[in-house]
């Protein structure tokens, strides 16, 4: 199973190159839409996609961490919407069984996927930085650093409905004095680079109107 996602990773990241931040090439300008959120009735969820790095043997640690990071992000989108009508996850096996020629960019990725579960909306993650804590939760010599950005597009028209961008490494207070109520919040502890992507996975999708608590589709 691992190989075939792993495959299914670099492939998907190939279709992305020309209009993802999973590709090395810079994102082509995309049509932005102020759709609301009611009028979207069912949202695909695409497994997540670490970002391409450049080759060579000094990548090869980061490339590993960022494929760590999209595994973990797709236990913790798994996790935040399960069980709601409105959204439908997508497996590495519908992915595979896609007809793709590997020249389609995110909006047609929208589209067909859409087509084939029947959704209005596609949500695309590319997990750009994943460093785990070097220390313990009260003493580090490098903390948890994590960044991703997320698109929802409408599969009819390739618009981009909602974005976010995430991109956080955890500071000491002394760094931050307006950090101290998220360092409360925090226990006054150091968290994993995971604990650190399920706050940005939450606080995004609380301010959006299409993932927040109180907006689901009926």
């Amino acid at each position: 199973m691992n190989g075939l996602r792993t495959a299914v990773i670099f492939f998907f990241c190939g279709v992305l190159l020309f209009s993802s931040g999973c590709g090395l090439m810079k994102r082509k300008p995309a049509e932005t839409a102020s759709t609301a959120a009611g009028q979207v009735t069912c949202i695909g969820v695409l497994p997540a996609v670490p970002e391409v790095v450049a080759g060579g043997a000094a990548e090869k640690t980061r490339a590993a961490d960022l494929r760590q990071g999209a595994e973990v992000m797709d236990n913790l989108l798994r996790q935040e919407l399960q069980g709601r009508p409105d959204v439908r996850l997508v497996g590495l096996d519908l992915l595979s069984g896609l007809a793709l020629t590997g020249g389609e960019d995110s909006r047609e990725m929208a589209r067909l996927v859409g087509e084939r579960i029947g959704c209005n909306a596609i949500l695309e993650t590319t997990v750009s930085r994943f460093e785990e804590r070097e220390g313990g939760e009260y003493s580090v010599e490098q903390p948890s650093a994590v960044a991703f950005d997320m698109r929802l597009y409408a599969a009819d028209s390739g618009a981009v409905l909602w974005s976010a961008t995430f991109d956080e490494r955890q500071k000491t207070l002394s760094e931050n004095l307006y950090e101290l109520k998220k360092f409360r919040s925090r226990g006054f502890r150091w968290v994993t680079a995971e604990g650190l992507m399920l706050e940005g996975v939450r606080a995004k999708f609380a301010g959006s109107p299409y993932f927040s608590a109180d907006n689901t589709a009926p």
